[in-house]
């Protein structure tokens, strides 16, 4: 045979091999790409998402909303700022364990009970924060109601205890000029539930105040439920009249089911 036949035989077969290592080297470089792609977005869910309860953390939190108002700035939307009341109790009583279990039940129902398209986020600790896009707080009342009424309850050596949640909500752009301030005057309105006495949900108003606020560790609730008769707090300062609280006898002496209605009742 020809020498020159066994060269071009060589050469075709060079060419050939390097055709397949280039080939090789290709796909090993896709798959590379594509494992270092999933695992950056990994990292990124991770860091967004809240490890314990699924949801979006509060960068993650902050991060949607940012997107959401891109596009929506002239869209109507609520804030939500909840928390699970006398959580610290649930944590020193019955370990952290069990507070957990409750965080995670809540965070189920949040995501059963709200529209698919909310933004639902775990703030940190037993704080979760929750936007409702494309509506006014008139329309979200009454969800808001049915949830933070409703009855929830966890599992401890065999026995079952109850527990409750706080809520406040704000408009945009009715209460706050920016969106990213509806959750400050949602925790203004959730304030007022805890001074009220826990479990319910506010909606806010101008005449709740942003003032200096001290933890007790305590309600009026609880103070009131161990003093006889029917009592008010009235604020009488010259700039700010209005009432702050009514106990429980009282609500029923002038038929009102809560602190709004009583607030209504004393107007008229």
């Amino acid at each position: 045979m020809p020498t020159d036949g066994w060269k071009n035989d060589k050469l075709l077969l060079l060419v050939v091999l390097c055709g397949i290592a280039v080939i090789l080297l290709l796909v090993v470089l896709t798959i590379s790409i594509l494992l270092v792609d999933e695992q950056r977005k990994k990292f990124r869910r991770l860091s967004l998402t809240d490890s314990m309860t699924g949801l979006l953390n509060r960068n993650g939190f902050n991060l949607q909303m940012e997107e959401y108002l891109e596009g929506n700035k002239q869209k109507n939307c609520v804030g939500i700022l909840l928390d699970v009341d006398n959580f610290k109790f649930i944590n020193d009583v019955y370990g952290h364990t069990i507070g957990d279990q409750v965080l995670l039940q809540l965070s189920q129902s949040l995501v059963q009970a709200f529209p698919d398209n909310s933004i639902i986020a775990r703030n940190g600790g037993d704080e979760f924060c929750i936007i409702l896009k494309d509506c006014s707080a008139e329309e979200a009342a009454p969800m808001i109601d049915a949830f933070s009424k409703a009855s929830r309850s966890f599992s401890a050596k065999g026995v079952e205890h109850n527990y409750s949640i706080s809520l406040g909500y704000a408009e945009y752009p009715a209460n706050a000029e920016k969106v990213s301030d509806i959750l400050r005057y949602a925790d203004i309105a959730l304030y007022e539930v805890k001074l009220q006495g826990k479990h319910g949900a506010l909606a806010y108003r101008p005449d709740f105040h942003n003032s200096k606020r001290t933890q007790l560790g305590f309600s009026l609730s609880d103070i009131s439920d161990n003093l006889p008769g029917a009592f008010f707090i009235y604020r009488s300062e010259k700039e700010d009249e209005r009432i702050l609280y009514a106990n429980q006898e009282m609500l029923q002496l002038t038929g009102c089911t809560d602190l709004d209605d009583f607030m209504h009742f004393t107007k008229h």
